[in-house]
């Protein structure tokens, strides 16, 4: 059961480079649902938001607009690759705590 934080991000890339350094979100919220709104890619790969699991290899996952992913994210470490050269990324975050029901 979790309880929301009342903490939601609007995150919006569009100049080459943006991204976000891999990190934990201890201070604000333990499980964090990350929807992607709208994720413009060039005619190559675009970036990816990347989950560095504990003694495992980090994992690129690409998601599609509409699609969301729910992380464990006071504990797992994240973080969002660079942007390529034309390329969007539009991201709704939104923040929630455990409880102990």
């Amino acid at each position: 059961i979790v309880r929301p934080t009342g903490i939601a991000s609007f995150l919006f890339y569009d100049r080459e480079g943006q991204g976000i350094e891999p990190h934990i979100d201890t201070d604000v919220f333990a499980i964090n649902v990350i929807i992607m709104l709208e994720h413009k890619r060039p005619k190559t790969h675009g970036s990816a938001l990347v989950l560095f699991p504990p003694h495992k290899d980090p994992q690129r996952v690409e998601l599609a607009d509409g699609e969301m992913i729910v992380i464990f994210a006071g504990s797992v470490a994240h973080g969002r690759e660079p942007i390529k050269r034309d390329e969007t990324v539009s991201i709704l975050t939104i923040g929630f705590q455990p409880t102990d029901a």
